[in-house]
């Protein structure tokens, strides 16, 4: 093949389009990234926190229930898991939860419906936020899933 130099010119970047190409693309990734449901945030490794579990019944005869998953790095809550749960023949089952992974807080409802965004995380602050919000709505489906 044979190159003239109208094809060089051709495959060339004029001075200054270059420039202005890669601000083009920075504006759209950024455009992106702030349209987008997950966040930058990823915690700490869980190996580094502060773990708790605890349970919250949900009900007298003790057949619904909550159970609460956090993890810590010094005072701040930097990832959670609330699970609820009903009590069957082979013990405690988690029906749907509300966890943070992935810059996101979603609610994965019962029955395999689609995952419900709640809050993007992108700072600790997020997460704090977000356990906030959560806490309501897990609470509100606990007693529709209680009847």
């Amino acid at each position: 093949m044979i190159v003239t130099p109208v094809d060089i010119v051709e495959r060339m970047t004029r001075r200054g389009q270059q420039g202005k190409r890669d601000l083009r693309e920075a504006r759209r990734k950024a455009a992106a990234q702030i349209e987008s449901e997950r966040g930058d945030y990823r915690p700490p490794h869980r190996d580094t926190c502060r773990y708790r579990r605890w349970q919250q019944t949900g009900d007298d005869a003790n057949t619904v229930r909550l159970e609460h998953h956090t993890w810590r790095l010094g005072k701040d809550l930097v990832e959670f898991v609330i699970n609820a749960q009903v009590l069957t023949a082979d013990g405690w089952t988690t029906v749907e939860y509300v966890d943070c992974c992935h810059g996101s807080c979603h609610h994965h409802p019962q029955s395999g419906k689609e995952i419900r965004h709640i809050k993007r995380l992108d700072t600790i602050e997020d997460v704090k936020e977000a356990f906030s919000k959560a806490q309501p709505l897990i609470y509100d489906r606990l007693r529709i899933i209680r009847g």
